[in-house]
């Protein structure tokens, strides 16, 4: 078998390796020669012992590989270029400095552009082609063999080529110790890498995004071709190496997208006929775009196809906005490159074209035979796809789905190897046509049916990334509707040949408890049993999928459940309504309308200009606060007011949020002035220094999240206090909840929580006082005005909204249940300005206001404890809200 093969077996020689090591894990060479000579089989065949010596030499080779590439990872297990490092100890010349206006040969050193492993990269001007280029260095400190042999080999490789996309080399040399190449320099400063960065960070892809990378792709598919007829192989294909010149400086995204893909650092590649050999032990290429024959270390045999491979990866990175190889060691990537098939593209993103994925799926075959077998023919399927002309790639055909499909699920194909998979032999060597075609409709039926529960778990876990559910997801519900509609169309023919295996078991069911579906004991027999119970779990899960209330696919109006949410079709319905009711002239738009003017001449909110947020309707004013307040659509049904103007709070009632407006206050407490703001006598450390802070306008609900909201947007309710049986209803506050579990519930319908910053300020609304309501703990509690700890012992909390709200019109800020914020707990409170994380930080988040079972000094405006991120109690809940853009 040659290199370009995927062996499906291991060899004997492999084989008789295998059963040495598996008792001697050191590989002991004169263990194993004492071993071997008295080995049954290879005592008498001298071909074998032979076979069985060279593989134990490529094990020896592969853990020194491995030893010299793990500790060289200082960009991390998936960038990491690997292979031994070769740098001596100290001792070497002394670092030297450059500056701008520096001279090296021919050139004058300007701006500096960036630091790499074996040196720097320099603007410069060349005295002899009178213009700007990039000069490479590497430095004499970092003089080696390795560098300079891996810095010979870009010179001599790009020296060879000139092509549109390449990045041209101009000359190189080397003067007072500093070898240099001068190369073309490349205008606007982006590379593939961070292009992908910047799009995977936004919200939506660019428009005609697709297209556009169909484009780049073929275009470095050009470049690869033109180094491939040169004898040039590249071997680290990856977005780090394609620089994008677009020829109008840095740019943005969209200008970016234009530039002409160009392919550089050559250092890496393999030129045949080259007199300089590749080190002993080298494994070109970085980790995650590597070929299959790559990791296998395969360097005789390595052709162009490696190329097509990672080119394969690139192109799948800029559809799916994520590897298709990816693992927290590289044993886990190259695991993954061997024996993974990754999501089709058009899987992971709904929008992407399944042409695109088919070509890419082409490019990704592990077996180099299978893939595109020039760049050029990689280039002409994405021209094709591009121009809309039918492509030459095909989606994956019955034997190549089946060598997935045992990749993917080992266990299983080899259960099922003397029946379904294993029949698939006649498939491929029958003689009689006929019977021939009957056997492959057959299997490819059953093949279908192993896939159909990959695709589920497949739609799982795309439906899980499509969140939060905003109105430019649109299309993605809709086209994730459509490909969940092709897997469920089987369950009908599922059932059907369900019940014909069962038909033909020897027994039904038996009330017995372990006792099931009975076949014959023959090899049909047991593979039909096989099939009974694959074929059971698809028709479950396909009838779970589609039609239980819990199910993905269900377009119940209350479809849920606790792994995933909201079912897909209930997501891409209250999108279309909030879509319907917003557009101009709707009746939501019309509200907006109204309530943007009267915001605007609204002495509170000084002027803001507020434009709609998409999923908020307003619903008027507060009657004593005077403060907007808003409706939260996708957390229930509108409230009501009374006759008094008064929101009603009801089982169905969605979140309110009220538009909080900007301003300054005094945040913190302390007790060491009277006279100084914010004082109180038992102000703790943690509660100060007392400072002057700013507030941007931002929404708060008026009342902490219910069980019933809660219900609604997750699927379950935590609370530890629920039901008649402790006298509470859905409308009490949700608790039992963690930061983590409100972070991620709150995130999936556009809400979070609030800073500790907005929350004091909003608890405080406009006071200096202890408490919202006075100086003195009897405003607290003979007002009325909060659910503590009392005179009258509450021993639970209290329906929202029980107790009288404060100045903004919000209820509850003091008691009730502690209320979690955003930021990561601080020994000082966080400004709204401050950083995510300082030294020192707490890894815990802060909780405030309160709850029933506290004292009053607890429930201070400005009191803080704090939580770890998953700690859970039934005195915690949260309160959403939503700052402004």
């Amino acid at each position: 078998m040659n290199d370009e093969s995927t062996e499906s077996s291991a060899s004997p020689g492999e084989r008789l390796v295998a059963s040495f090591l598996a008792a001697h894990p050191d590989g002991d060479r004169e263990g194993f020669e004492a071993w071997i000579a008295v080995h049954p089989e290879a005592r008498v065949d001298a071909d074998l012992t032979s076979a069985a010596r060279a593989a134990l030499e490529a094990w020896h080779d592969a853990g020194r590989l491995l030893a010299a590439a793990l500790p060289a990872a200082a960009y991390g297990p998936s960038d990491s270029p690997v292979g031994p490092s070769n740098r001596g100890g100290g001792g070497g010349p002394a670092p030297r400095a450059f500056a701008q206006g520096d001279r090296l040969a021919h050139f004058t050193l300007g701006a500096f552009v960036a630091r790499g492993g074996m040196g720097q990269v320099w603007q410069a001007f060349d005295e002899n082609l009178r213009r700007v280029v990039a000069l490479k260095l590497v430095l004499p400190e970092r003089v080696e063999a390795r560098s300079l042999e891996l810095f010979a080999r870009e010179a001599r490789a790009g020296g060879r080529l000139s092509h549109p996309n390449i990045v041209r080399t101009l000359d190189f040399g080397r003067d007072e110790g500093v070898a240099w190449i001068a190369q073309d320099l490349i205008d606007g400063g982006w590379d593939l890498k961070g292009l992908l960065a910047k799009i995977c960070a936004a919200e939506v892809v660019p428009p005609g995004y697709y297209r556009r990378a169909a484009e780049i792709v073929a275009q470095l598919a050009d470049g690869l071709g033109a180094a491939h007829g040169l004898g040039v192989i590249h071997r680290d294909v990856k977005p780090a190496n394609v620089l994008l010149d677009t020829n109008a400086g840095d740019g943005d995204v969209t200008t970016a997208l234009t530039g002409t893909p160009k392919l550089t650092d050559f250092g890496l590649a393999r030129i045949k006929g080259d007199s300089f050999p590749s080190f002993v032990g080298e494994l070109a290429g970085t980790w995650a775009y590597m070929s299959p024959e790559q990791v296998r270390r395969k360097r005789a045999g390595l052709d162009e196809r490696t190329d097509i491979f990672s080119l394969g990866v690139v192109l799948y990175e800029l559809l799916a906005l994520r590897r298709p190889f990816d693992g927290d060691t590289v044993q886990q990537i190259a695991d993954q490159i061997l024996n993974t098939e990754p999501p089709r593209p058009s899987r992971v993103r709904s929008r992407c074209p399944e042409e695109l994925a088919v070509i890419c799926g082409k490019a990704l075959e592990k077996e180099p035979q299978h893939r595109y077998q020039t760049a050029a023919e990689f280039a002409k399927d994405l021209r094709r796809f591009l121009e809309h002309r039918p492509i030459h790639a095909r989606p994956a055909r019955l034997p190549s789905k089946v060598r997935k499909f045992v990749r993917r699920h080992p266990t299983a194909s080899a259960a099922g190897s003397i029946g379904a998979l294993g029949a698939l032999a006649l498939i491929l060597v029958g003689s009689n046509a006929a019977i021939q075609a009957r056997i492959a409709d057959r299997r490819w039926e059953e093949i279908q049916s192993l896939s159909a529960l990959e695709d589920l778990r497949d739609l799982e876990r795309v439906a899980d990334q499509l969140w939060p559910i905003t109105g430019d997801r649109i299309d993605e519900f809709g086209q994730w509707i459509e490909s969940a509609q092709e897997v469920v169309d089987r369950l009908p023919r599922e059932r059907a040949r369900l019940e014909a295996l069962e038909g033909r078991a020897l027994s039904g069911p038996s009330t017995t408890e372990g006792a099931g579906w009975v076949f014959p004991a023959t090899d049909a027999g047991r593979a039909e049993k096989w099939w009974h119970s694959n074929l059971t779990e698809l028709v479950e899960q396909l009838e779970a999928f589609e039609l239980a209330p819990l199910g993905l696919f269900a377009a119940a109006p209350d479809a849920i459940s606790v792994a995933h949410g909201w079912s897909m079709p209930r997501r891409l319905e209250a999108c279309e309504r909030i879509a319907r009711e917003s557009a101009p002239g709707g009746s939501w738009a019309v509200r907006w309308e109204q309530a943007r003017r009267s915001i605007s001449t609204a002495d509170a909110y000084s002027g803001l200009e507020l434009e709609p947020i998409w999923g908020l309707v307003p619903i008027g004013r507060d009657r004593e606060s005077g403060l907007w307040e808003f409706w939260h659509v996708l957390s229930g049904a509108e409230p009501r007011r009374s006759e008094l103007g008064e929101i009603v709070v009801e089982d169905g009632s969605g979140v309110v949020l009220v538009l909080v407006p900007g301003g300054t206050f005094w945040m913190g407490a302390q007790a060491d002035a009277p006279d100084a703001p914010n004082y109180h006598q038992s102000a703790r450390e943690n509660e100060g220094p007392v400072r002057f802070v700013t507030v941007a306008p931002f929404l708060l609900s008026k009342y902490e999240l219910t069980q019933a909201q809660w219900s609604r947007l997750a699927g379950y309710n935590p609370s530890g206090f629920q039901g008649v049986e402790h006298g509470v209803d859905p409308r009490h506050p949700v608790e039992h909840v963690s930061w983590v579990d409100c972070n991620q519930v709150l995130d999936r319908f556009g809400l979070g929580m609030p800073s500790e910053a907005q929350w004091e300020y909003a608890c405080r609304a406009g006071t200096q006082t202890p408490w919202s309501t006075g100086a003195k703990e009897s405003s607290l509690t003979d007002g009325d005005a909060a659910n503590i700890k009392a005179e009258t012992v509450r021993l639970r909390h209290s329906p929202v909204g029980s107790f009288r709200p404060n100045a903004f019109g919000l209820h509850d800020m003091h008691g009730n249940v502690w209320e979690f914020c955003s930021d990561l707990y601080r020994t000082t409170p966080a400004e709204p300005a401050s950083p995510a994380v300082e030294p020192g930080d707490s890894p815990t988040h802060p909780t405030r206001g309160g709850c029933f079972l506290s004292v009053p000094d607890k429930a201070r405006s400005a009191y803080r404890d704090s939580a770890t991120p998953t700690f859970h109690e039934g005195i915690l809940g949260v309160r959403p809200a939503l700052s402004l853009r």
